[in-house]
């Protein structure tokens, strides 16, 4: 999955489905009832996808980094750190905007 994003980033091609995948796979894997519903919310209302394509943009190889550290803190299964780069990758998003 951070491959697929990689090269949608080194080829400029548009990145969220495969964002959205990534996080709907976090979601279910930590059992997140309120992330899988959020993104739910999110993916089908036609008014973000702009906004998204925008953050994405600006964020760039950023958010490949930020999801490989919330996917060391999974399989290192740490808490912890799991939470410092899900903070770090929010942060990250909310300064693009």
């Amino acid at each position: 999955m951070l491959a697929e994003q990689e090269k949608y980033i080194s080829d400029d091609l548009l990145a969220t489905e495969s964002d959205n995948i990534f996080h709907k796979i976090i979601a279910v894997a930590e059992k997140n009832k309120v992330l899988e519903v959020a993104l739910d919310l999110i993916q089908y209302n036609a008014q973000l996808s702009p906004i998204l394509e925008h953050v994405h943009k600006q964020v760039g190889g950023k958010l490949v980094v930020c999801h490989g550290e919330i996917m060391k803190g999974i399989r290192a299964r740490d808490s912890e750190q799991r939470e410092k780069s899900m903070v770090d990758h929010i942060e990250s998003l909310i300064r693009a905007c």
